[in-house]
């Protein structure tokens, strides 16, 4: 992976529903193979594989579209369109899956403490984060709890309703996708679709054809949050 600067930016993360929220990540914005080849676009558990990336995930049943736990199989049939990826700590459930529904309260509250400069104390702070039920993220000093974080690389992807994907408020449904979206889904999906691996026919909705009305495959997008162990990212990014 090659960083951006290596320095901390701000991830914006689509909802799904136009709504965007904020949390500090560390963007790289190429993903290599060990040898330095850069990877494009193909199926997100391909370019886990290709990578390397796959071994520093934390566990393979917690990562999520959106809101959505998904399978390995389901993997195979989600896009990873050379985008690069984003490093950050967000807050986690009980289960170890990204906490969007607190990750919303913690950007309005850490856009709060930011407003507050450096000079922001550990009583402030600790206030702001009660003023929106964080309490449950601060130890009893104030501080925040290790233990209620986890450490995740994030991108986004592409996949359709027949790979088992709902749509939430976490997951967007692509109205009216272009033939651009389009043709960008199959050239991922080209390579590691799962049972087949051929070029998947992505069937959309045409007004003026009479089978479309019994039914297509609807386009999702959504942001795919990876738990990841931290000491082995550190040995990852050290070797490029």
């Amino acid at each position: 992976m090659q960083s951006i600067g290596g320095t901390d930016t701000q991830l914006k993360i689509d909802r799904g529903d136009g709504i965007q929220m904020t949390v500090n990540g560390s963007t790289y914005n190429r993903v290599t193979k060990p040898n330095g080849d850069s990877i494009g676009d193909t199926s997100l558990s391909n370019m886990l594989d290709l990578s390397g990336l796959g071994s520093i995930v934390k566990d393979s049943h917690t990562i999520t579209f959106g809101d959505q736990k998904i399978t390995p199989e389901q993997m195979r049939n989600i896009t990873y369109n050379n985008t690069g990826i984003v490093r950050a700590n967000l807050p986690i459930n009980p289960d170890g899956t990204v906490n969007l529904s607190l990750l919303e309260q913690y950007q309005q509250a850490e856009g709060e403490i930011k407003a507050l400069g450096e000079n922001a104390t550990q009583e402030q702070i600790s206030n702001i984060f009660e003023k929106y039920n964080l309490k449950s993220l601060l130890t009893p000093d104030g501080k925040p709890d290790i233990t209620k974080f986890g450490a995740f690389i994030v991108t986004e992807g592409y996949t359709t309703k027949g790979n088992g994907i709902k749509d939430t408020d976490f997951v967007k449904k692509i109205d009216n996708p272009t033939d651009a979206q389009i043709e960008l889904i199959k050239e991922s999906l080209a390579v590691g679709t799962g049972k087949d691996r051929k070029r998947p026919d992505i069937d959309t909705f045409d007004w003026w054809n009479p089978f479309d009305w019994l039914g297509v495959d609807d386009i999702y997008k959504a942001a795919i949050y990876i738990p990841i162990t931290n000491n082995q990212l550190a040995a990852v990014t050290g070797a490029n």
